[in-house]
């Protein structure tokens, strides 16, 4: 006969216990900042809840949880704390890509196809909905991240790769969050290739490009897919290499999927409540040509970090990638320039561009489609500088379905004896339709 399961734990004593043990581990910021640390000590607080509880029971004339009982109410509450479990069960939906949160008993989910689904609320008050968003930066990724009246907004990693950002009511007026899904967090170039966001002619150019170690900027909106690509062009990169990342926070996790034992990630750290011990994603930057990279990956340039990414880029580092928010492959130019103007160096536009001219190779954009899918739109070859402006070659153009095709363009002779010592068919410019599927 099977012995029956334990009841589930109660909601409200889980919420409860949660919330003292989150509060001690705020108290103890500065002694548990390594989230092993975190852990441990939550452990410790929890287990000392629960002879507190045992013993107010037996003081008011009742029955300790069983062992069973215990255990369970042990496991959630660490569930709550560390598994997020709220935003779990917002995910658990294969075909989730998005979840947007209006106020705390409003949540959307947004599913693949394009549709919409409003779902049950995670908790059962706007503070409920802080605290939790609270627990959960405070104990994801390596570092805690603040989320109070004194810093009103947080971005993090949630475990599956996700990533939530939160504003409180100091900004918003009321507590809210969007969380961002990966959801091809292993996806290749054959992966991309069945999904329809590369053409056999995108897919052999780009995997041909790195391993060529030609220099790539991948370019997109919020939500295009430039994340996924990097990935998946990052998956063609032998093993034996050494990859660095820089993020803001680790979302390719190219160290976690096993291609590449070597890879170092680097991420960034926000200031304490002192105001004290920032890393910025430049300082990160920089740090990473000096940790004897193969490559270095800057996550998203957002900033004038983009000088240091160029920077590897044409100091050997060859093969070095990074990703950039912009409307089209051609405007990735003008941010480019936007953005190191802004640095503290105050350099001249025409040195900008020798920079970019010097360095950068491809730059390779995606977009979203009106169909919902997601596709490679466009992919320029850099070939110089004229004055300051970075002079540029679109060998692939979006077609009237936004779906990149050549243009006729021929790629500098250069560039494509590199290509072709790497594996790439010229023939594939020939294809018709650019060799989409479909």
């Amino acid at each position: 006969m099977t012995a029956a399961s334990p009841p589930a734990p109660d909601a409200e004593l889980v919420r409860r216990l949660a919330g003292e043990v989150a509060e001690r581990l705020g108290v103890a910021n500065g002694a548990a900042a390594d989230p092993v640390a975190r852990q441990a000590l939550a452990a410790s607080v929890l287990n000392e809840r629960l002879d507190d509880l045992a013993s107010r029971r037996i003081a008011q004339g009742g029955k300790p949880l069983g062992t069973e009982e215990e255990d369970a109410l042990a496991a959630a509450v660490r569930a709550r704390l560390f598994g997020v479990a709220e935003f779990e069960d917002l995910l658990r939906d294969d075909s989730v890509e998005n979840v947007i949160c209006d106020r705390w008993d409003v949540i959307w989910r947004r599913h693949a196809d394009g549709s919409w689904e409003q779902v049950a609320p995670i908790c059962d008050s706007e503070e409920a909905l802080t605290e939790i968003i609270r627990t959960a930066a405070a104990t994801s990724g390596r570092a805690e991240r603040r989320f109070d009246a004194g810093r009103p907004w947080v971005s993090f990693r949630l475990a599956d790769g996700s990533r939530l950002t939160a504003v409180r009511p100091e900004i918003a007026g009321r507590t809210a969050f969007a969380i961002r899904r990966h959801r091809y967090a292993h996806a290749d170039i054959a992966t991309l290739r069945r999904l329809g966001t590369l053409s056999a002619c995108v897919a052999s150019l780009l995997a041909a490009a790195v391993l060529a170690r030609l220099n790539i900027l991948i370019t997109g909106s919020t939500d295009a897919g430039k994340t996924t690509l990097l990935r998946a062009l990052l998956n063609v990169v032998p093993p034996a290499e050494r990859l660095v990342t820089v993020e803001d926070a680790v979302e390719l996790a190219v160290g976690h999927a096993g291609r590449h034992p070597r890879a170092l990630e680097l991420e960034c750290r926000e200031d304490n409540v002192e105001g004290e011990g920032e890393v910025a994603m430049r300082e990160l930057t920089r740090l990473a040509l000096r940790l004897s990279p193969d490559r270095v990956i800057v996550g998203e340039a957002r900033g004038p970090e983009i000088l240091e990414m160029f920077q590897a880029m044409c100091q050997g580092k060859d093969g070095s990638m990074g990703t950039l928010h912009a409307r089209s492959s051609a405007d990735a130019f003008v941010q480019i320039m936007r953005y190191a103007l802004k640095a503290p160096e105050r350099l001249d536009p025409q040195a900008v561009a020798v920079d970019v001219a010097a360095s950068l190779n491809l730059v390779v954009h995606i977009a979203k489609l009106r169909s919902g899918g997601r596709a490679v739109t466009s992919v320029r070859e850099v070939v110089g500088y004229d004055g300051p402006h970075v002079v540029s070659n679109e060998i692939l153009a979006p077609d009237r379905s936004g779906r990149a095709v050549p243009t006729g363009t021929p790629l500098r002779e250069s560039t494509l004896d590199d290509l072709i010592d790497a594996g790439f068919d010229p023939a594939t410019l020939d294809l018709p339709g650019g060799g989409w599927d479909g």
